[in-house]
């Protein structure tokens, strides 16, 4: 499995599978992305969305075939090895605590409309803030 920036034909395959998925995919552009790749093609996708001093991880996708075989892992671990701080709005909070992010006591205020949006995901559970700090 290799990580790396997808090439313009890839982007169009992240996007069809996270449209698929309904994740969050507010104004991307192709250069927030990193992706694991394995000899059959994608295997899933990460997002940072930089807002203001935040680092938000704001889509990770795993295409199904590939779940629970450690692409989401790589993924994070890859975000985790370039940024000392990383954001959240999850409502799959229990997934994102194994790998060491804390619920926030604070919302910061570039994702306070994201968490109000948050709400709005059916189904999923209630929306949680969440960070990972390196130390």
């Amino acid at each position: 499995m290799e990580t790396r920036k997808p090439t313009n034909e890839e982007f169009e395959q992240v996007k069809i599978a996270a449209n698929r998925m309904k994740l969050d995919m507010a104004n991307i552009s192709m250069n927030q992305f990193d992706c694991a790749f394995s000899e059959c093609g994608l295997a899933g996708f990460v997002r940072i969305n930089s807002r203001g001093s935040v680092n938000e991880l704001a889509t990770l996708g795993i295409i199904k075939k590939f779940r629970n075989q450690g692409v989401g892992s790589l993924l994070i671990n890859k975000l985790k090895s370039r940024y000392s701080k990383i954001h959240l709005v999850s409502v799959i909070p229990v997934f994102f605590k194994g790998y060491g992010f804390q619920k926030v006591k604070v919302i910061p205020k570039e994702l306070i409309k994201k968490y109000k949006n948050a709400a709005l995901w059916h189904g999923y559970g209630d929306p949680v803030v969440m960070v990972w700090k390196a130390k």
